[in-house]
């Protein structure tokens, strides 16, 4: 019952995409948008993308590290892009707050934020089989503003991942 009202509750602040339902399955009983339902064999997750308008995508690496990136079509408003990435390590050592703290500076420093990751206020977060922690936060992409959300975090499969969704701000508040 807490994943159906966490998930819920992301696809609602998500109102515009309906981005994120991962390996939590089908929602019986549930009025949910059309999605497309991407395996993603390196990440190991399950993303879930619009159907209408569908998404381009793509599978990426970055520094070494694979990244699946989709956006919101051209002609589409609001604009919108989340990316997901796994970190190639097997475990953190225990050292999941150090990683923590990596991916969110990494994250503020790509979208040109003036905060520092001890400004953000993070918050515990369940998707599905990945638990972990959620921040917002204002930044650039290229020369337009931006809101960010994001997701990071461990689990029994993919010792370090992170999410970043990124639209205009207030367009449609993530």
């Amino acid at each position: 019952m807490q994943i159906y009202k966490t998930v819920k509750m992301l696809l609602q602040s998500a109102c515009c995409i309906g981005l994120v339902v991962l390996s939590a399955g089908s929602m019986a009983g549930t009025d949910v948008r059309p999605m497309v339902i991407n395996s993603v064999g390196p990440l190991g997750l399950k993303i879930w993308t619009e159907a209408v308008p569908r998404w381009p995508k793509e599978l990426t690496e970055h520094r070494g590290v694979q990244v699946f990136t989709a956006w919101a079509p051209d002609d589409y408003y609001p604009p919108a892009r989340m990316s997901w990435a796994v970190m190639p390590f097997k475990e953190t050592g225990g050292k999941e707050q150090l990683f923590l703290q990596g991916v969110l500076q990494q994250a503020l420093q790509n979208y040109r934020s003036s905060l520092h990751p001890e400004d953000i206020d993070l918050q515990a977060a369940d998707y599905g089989n990945l638990s972990g922690w959620m921040a917002e936060f204002g930044g650039f992409d290229e020369q337009q503003p931006v809101d960010v959300r994001f997701l990071s975090g461990v689990s029994w499969a993919n010792p370090g991942w992170s999410c970043r969704y990124i639209q205009l701000p207030e367009s449609c508040h993530i």
